[in-house]
């Protein structure tokens, strides 16, 4: 009976718990934002990015991100991006559970080029508190081919693509507390417009994964991040960047189909502090 118990009711409870039908339909990427001060200062940043996902059968979701920013006054600044993340998850089901498919493994391509501006200012006179308020448009392409065993054990595929057009706000506040740590609080209300899907999922499925929710409609997404960035003491135009980022609840997507965490490791260059070294 206990070996029963073991091999058979535990893995089974597992299993049920961790059933899981999702198909995500979106992620944070981290945020561009600089930290400047002046006229003609620069940012050149690469990070490699993971959100947040099952550990179980080898899935992931990782990807990079490169920025460039560059300070065009004392207050106005130019700001680009492009994001790229790549994802995989499994799924095993019990046919039992009238779910679409027994099991499922779903390969993710994300992209986002991304081109904006805004203002940035000093609250204080030491330049150890400054605000930057940055707005973005982005346009990619959000994709995922889905294969797997249907219900009856019979081999399925599926496919899903949409064109993406983003539009966000980006206020921030940036605390310096010394010469090589800048940490920063970044709020980032975000609107995305889901256009030209093609899919190959039947209607009855698109509503099962929650699909049909996003065919041709905006929805609103608010991220929240936090930034550190230390500066490398024998090389002040080369910093190392850290960025957490979180979905919030309320997205107008149902629960569970959006990647609610992005964590960012990454590189940034300044430009103008290589010059003003040389």
């Amino acid at each position: 009976m206990k070996t029963f118990f073991k091999l058979y009711f535990i893995p089974g409870v597992i299993m049920l718990f961790s059933c899981n039908t999702t198909r995500y339909t979106y992620t944070a990427s981290p945020p561009n934002n600089p930290y400047f001060t002046q006229k003609n200062q620069s940012k050149l940043a690469a990070y490699f990015t993971s959100s947040s996902n099952h550990i179980l059968n080898n899935n992931y979701a990782h990807g990079v991100d490169v920025q460039a920013a560059y300070s065009l006054t004392n207050h106005l600044a130019v700001t680009s991006s492009f994001f790229y993340q790549k994802e995989k998850n499994v799924y095993n089901y019990f046919s039992s559970y009238n779910k679409p498919f027994d099991s499922s493994l779903v390969m993710y391509h994300r992209n986002l080029f991304d081109i904006g501006g805004g203002y940035f200012a000093n609250l204080n006179r030491s330049n150890t508190l400054s605000i930057n308020i940055l707005g973005s448009y982005s346009f990619g392409k959000f994709s995922f081919n889905d294969n797997g065993l249907d219900s009856n054990g019979t081999n399925y595929s599926r496919y899903h693509s949409s064109n993406i057009s983003r539009w966000y706000l980006q206020p921030a506040i940036n605390f310096t507390p010394s010469e090589v740590v800048t940490v920063a609080l970044i709020f980032k209300p975000t609107l995305v417009h889901y256009a030209n899907i093609s899919t190959s999922y039947s209607p009855s499925e698109l509503d099962y994964f929650k699909l049909s929710n996003i065919q041709n409609k905006t929805k609103g997404f608010i991220e929240i991040a936090t930034n550190l960035q230390v500066t490398i003491p024998e090389c002040p135009w080369l910093k190392i960047d850290f960025i957490l980022s979180r979905v919030g609840e309320n997205t107008g997507i149902k629960p569970g189909t959006v990647r609610k965490f992005n964590a960012s490791l990454g590189l940034c260059v300044d430009f103008s502090k290589m010059k003003t070294k040389k």
